[in-house]
């Protein structure tokens, strides 16, 4: 599992190059139209992270991930879309600034919750 506190930091994870495209435009050209400044200034100033799971990972895995965090991810999710090569990528608003927390993970995930929610996941 990878996590990572900006989004300018995208090209610097193991995932291949449809991934990491799709999370550019997902996490810095469409809410951001591509400015990777203001992007860079939101994460930091709200503390916004993106966990990368592998299918074997589940949501304990996730490093200072609590109880009611987990049950954010779950049930609160802001935004569950397909991403490529069968991930699907989840947004968990957590925070009254508009701060959360992304996460890409496979569909094929070895965590019930997750695999559950990869079946929802839409375009």
């Amino acid at each position: 599992m990878t996590t990572i506190d900006s989004p300018l930091h995208i090209p610097s994870l193991a995932i291949s190059p449809p991934l990491k495209t799709f999370l550019e435009e997902q996490l810095i050209h469409a809410p951001f139209e591509g400015d990777r400044h203001a992007a860079q200034q939101f994460w930091q100033s709200t503390g916004t992270q993106l966990h990368c799971l592998t299918a074997t990972q589940t949501l304990t895995d996730l490093p200072g991930i609590h109880q009611l965090t987990c049950v954010q991810l779950i049930h609160f999710s802001e935004m569950l879309l397909n991403a490529p090569e069968e991930h699907a990528l989840l947004l968990a608003v957590t925070q009254d600034d508009g701060g959360g927390t992304y996460l890409l993970f496979p569909k094929a995930s070895r965590c019930c919750a997750l695999a559950a929610l990869g079946k929802q996941a839409h375009d």
